[in-house]
């Protein structure tokens, strides 16, 4: 009888025991279930918190970026309205006329790249140029350098007018600027009176003498019409 209740006895013990063990077991399951629910719901929080503060940056780029279109839109906008109204104080006038004429003159004597090389608009270098069979010089300026920096002084239209195959130059097939070789003296303008004839039209008188002899004055008068180019007062025709 003693045998069987020791018996009993260590039977209970043993799952007393065994009952202990699987609570601590699931107690460190249930643990761990509840780090890895902690650790995920940190996690959610922290990227929901990067996402966040990506869609600000996002927002603050997109405002950037709208604010610079904007102001190109406005700057466009006031530059296509001083293209359309030719405002210009009577100096502006002048100077166009003037840089017009000046640049003319060394047209005249076959000299208008090294004048534009000057002006910091070229990079013409006459030692470069090639002789051709036509009696054509072959530069080494791109036309469309040429023309670019002519543009600071005429307009598109002034410029196939008078300043292309008209006025001794003119463009390969390769794009390089071919010219008339020239030479003689230069012309001196001086600008006597500048009359407005209607809306961006003028009547100017001027005179000129030739370099290296102010002997000799002669009158020249030019009608001439200006335009907003680039910003800039130009001359549309003369």
């Amino acid at each position: 009888m003693e045998e069987n209740k020791v018996t009993k006895i260590n039977l209970s013990t043993l799952f007393l025991i065994l009952a202990i063990i699987v609570i601590i077991i699931m107690g460190i399951f249930l643990y761990k279930l509840y780090n890895e629910k902690t650790q995920a719901i940190a996690k959610s929080a922290e990227l929901e918190t990067q996402m966040q503060s990506l869609n600000e940056t996002v927002s603050n780029l997109q405002e950037k970026i709208d604010n610079v279109s904007n102001k190109n839109n406005l700057d466009e906008n006031a530059n296509n309205t001083s293209d359309e109204n030719n405002v210009f104080t009577d100096e502006q006038i002048q100077e166009s006329l003037s840089n017009y004429l000046e640049l003319k003159s060394y047209a005249d004597c076959d000299a208008l790249l090294e004048a534009l090389t000057e002006k910091g608009l070229l990079n013409y270098d006459s030692s470069k140029d090639t002789m051709q069979d036509d009696e054509w010089v072959l530069t080494t300026i791109k036309f469309s350098d040429y023309k670019n920096a002519m543009l600071n002084y005429v307009s598109e239209n002034e410029f196939e007018n008078k300043w292309n195959l008209t006025l001794y130059f003119s463009e390969n097939s390769d794009g390089y600027l071919m010219k008339v070789q020239g030479g003689g003296s230069r012309r001196i303008y001086t600008i006597e009176s500048i009359t407005e004839n209607s809306d961006c039209s003028y009547t100017a008188m001027t005179t000129y003498t030739i370099e290296d002899d102010n002997t000799i004055k002669e009158n020249e008068n030019f009608i001439f019409t200006i335009k907003s180019y680039n910003g800039k007062c130009v001359i549309d025709s003369i």
